[in-house]
């Protein structure tokens, strides 16, 4: 629900903690905040994200349904507020290693395809940037990353295509604007010739 949308590193995935870096501003919200402070980011930059309608109301029907199954055999739900706790009588969060294990295994048995969690980021550059073909600031911005070197040189392919369809539909609509124009000038020319 949240990978496409927000694609987290799985350090940061795996370590959400409720009304820690996980809010909802109320019990209805619709929507919630995802936020991490700087010590807990790979690049030490403070980042924030809105969680939209739709994960929002996946992650509702999480913490109602499934978390409390979770949460009853951990050591330090109470205090910690774990969004994945390790249960078995363990405190913290579940590992990275087994979250990454979960999202390979039920990719693989829901979708059929083999899949890493680090993908997600990925997919989510692909996606915005086969919509987008100049919006790697965006991406930039959605990763978190200091610069635009590691977007250019790990997730943004050179999309010539997709710019120059981009630049054709640009065209278009300023040759259909500026023939607009023509015509509306012709109009009142005429006008006048008949006046």
């Amino acid at each position: 629900a949240v990978g496409l949308r927000i694609p987290l590193r799985i350090q940061n995935l795996h370590t959400i903690r409720l009304g820690h870096n996980l809010r909802f501003a109320g019990t209805d919200a619709k929507v919630a905040t995802l936020r991490f402070q700087a010590h807990e980011m790979k690049n030490r930059r403070e980042v924030e994200y809105v969680v939209g309608p739709r994960p929002s109301l996946l992650l509702r029907i999480y913490l109602d349904h499934f978390l409390p199954f979770f949460a009853a055999t951990s050591t330090d739900h109470a205090t910690k507020q774990w969004l994945f706790p390790a249960g078995d009588g363990k405190p913290g969060p579940l590992s990275a290693s087994m979250v990454r294990k979960t999202i390979i295994d039920t990719v693989a048995e829901r979708v059929g395809a083999a899949f890493h969690p680090h993908l997600f980021r990925g997919m989510a550059v692909e996606l915005a940037l086969e919509h987008s073909p100049g919006g790697h600031e965006h991406v930039r911005q959605l990763l978190g990353n200091e610069s635009l070197h590691i977007v250019l040189s790990h997730y943004a392919p050179i999309r010539t295509k997709e710019a120059a369809e981009h630049q054709d539909r640009l065209v278009d609509r300023e040759a259909d604007r500026l023939a607009t124009l023509v015509r509306s000038v012709s109009r009142r020319r005429a006008a006048r010739g008949r006046s």
